[in-house]
């Protein structure tokens, strides 16, 4: 579990910088208030995988896991298809391959806490 406590960190301190940053930047959209809206609800099974605890539902964590891989599936969607089929590019092939394997990474502690953490939510209920 001393992994998963590392990334919940490395992510946690990601997001407290891209709240820091935000007021800062000069091209801000709704779309980055978003983004930081939902990387902040994301944590939480993050931590909750990471330290054992049962945060909020589990229906609303297996619901935010198929969002999730949803959202990756729709941002990655296009960069496919324009690294393979209209101008064929071995880099950016891989990149885009490499991004999809680091997202099953990340993917990992979310789908274990939502599916496969029954004692949390038994201990919890």
């Amino acid at each position: 579990m001393k992994y998963w406590k590392v990334l919940f960190w490395i992510f946690a301190f990601l997001l407290v910088i891209d709240f820091i940053a935000l007021p800062l930047s000069n091209d801000t959209s709704i779309y980055d208030f978003i983004g930081l809206f939902v990387g902040g609800i994301l944590l939480f099974p993050y931590y909750g995988y990471a330290y054992q605890k049962a945060v909020g539902w589990k229906l609303l964590w297996q619901i935010s896991f198929f969002i999730n891989v949803l959202m990756v599936v729709f941002l990655i969607y296009d960069p496919f298809i324009e690294s393979v089929l209209h101008k064929p590019d071995i880099a950016g092939f891989f990149s885009i391959v490499i991004a999809v394997l680091l997202c099953m990474l990340l993917f990992i502690p979310f789908y274990r806490y939502a599916f496969h953490s029954n004692h949390l939510w038994s201990n919890s209920a």
